[in-house]
């Protein structure tokens, strides 16, 4: 059966969907129109970027049996691809290639990966003990807020929450160690997430076509967040020293790979995820009219009723808690 589908005419053909991704329709009615009118949930198209030196042709997977192919190394190719054909310069991670923009047919997409496991391996020794200290500290900044002005934004606080867990439990390093990245770490790492995902995003601060001549038009050159970037390398050199050396003894990265590598596992992995989902979470939960609020209340008080700490075990018992998260990951994946 032929694919169904069409780029269009070169040029206007991807304008068109340019404009109906980020404009016209926005991202989950341009796939679903798409889907409707060729009866398939397999078709091709046009994806944003669409500026010079990206080819915007692209395959879109709909749906669960057909997406299970793209993990397929035999068939597909992973080098330099972020958002369909859509990859940042190098310059953004210090110049280095890292794993996630490697095929697995890359020699080193093997070694880094393994690395990036084992570092996670690691890390999950202080997960708990680690996001509760932040989630205190986050907690007693939210009742501070809410008792001198009724109200209360969570999400500078919750950030710097995220950052300074990932940073312990990641790197291995307290970022208090240096005022300047425990102040600032965080604004330093949204900045660098920015400036490489924007051309993909539609963001609806700007009106258009505003947003679509000054965010879509044009990658966003690395020095604009070289400065930060080169703070954030210096902290992991310095205060992640372990973890470096366990990537240059253990599976062969150079000292700048290791550190690059690190960063983008920490920042982009981490840090990126965490930033989208967590604030996605609470105010789902937050905003429930049904009583979803109180059922979670009673349930994780009913089962820590008898238990002394929280871990991994516990949280297993905690049905409505679990089916929670993955509805919400379900939702907003």
């Amino acid at each position: 059966k032929p694919m169904p589908g069409t780029y269009g005419l070169p040029f206007v053909g991807p304008l068109k969907d340019r404009l109906d991704y980020f404009w016209f329709q926005g991202p989950e009615t341009f796939f679903k129109a798409r889907s409707e009118a060729y009866k398939s949930t397999v078709f091709r198209t046009n994806i944003p970027p669409t500026f010079f030196g990206v080819n915007p042709r692209v395959v879109a997977v709909l749906d669960c049996s057909s997406f299970s192919f793209l993990f397929d190394n035999t068939l597909i190719d992973k080098s330099d691809v972020l958002i369909g054909p859509y990859c940042p310069s190098p310059n953004f991670t210090g110049g280095t290639r890292v794993g996630v923009y490697l095929d697995t047919t890359d020699p080193k997409h093997s070694r880094i990966k393994n690395f990036c496991f084992d570092l996670l391996k690691r890390s999950s020794r202080v997960w708990i003990s680690e996001f509760l200290l932040n989630l205190d500290a986050l907690l007693t900044t939210a009742e501070a807020d809410i008792a001198s002005s009724g109200s209360s934004n969570f999400v500078v606080p919750l950030q710097k929450c995220i950052f300074n867990f990932l940073c312990k439990s990641i790197v291995g390093a307290d970022p208090k160690l240096s005022p300047e990245i425990a102040d600032n770490g965080f604004m330093m790492l949204d900045k660098w997430l920015a400036f490489q995902i924007l051309p993909t995003q539609k963001i609806g601060v700007i009106p258009q076509p505003f947003e679509e001549l000054l965010l879509h038009s044009f990658p966003f050159p690395s020095f604009l967040v070289s400065s930060d970037y080169k703070k954030l390398y210096e902290f992991v050199e310095k205060e992640g020293r372990e973890v470096v050396k366990l990537a240059e003894d253990e599976y062969g990265l150079t000292k700048s790979d290791s550190i690059n590598n690190i960063l983008f596992v920490l920042g982009f992995n981490a840090f990126g995820g965490f930033s989208v989902f967590l604030p996605t979470l609470i105010t789902t939960v937050g905003r429930d009219k049904s009583g979803l609020c109180d059922r979670l209340r009673a349930e994780v008080r009913s089962v820590m009723a008898d238990k002394t700490e929280l871990d991994f075990k516990v949280v297993v018992e905690m049905e409505l808690v679990r089916s929670t998260v993955c509805e919400v990951l379900r939702m907003n994946p």
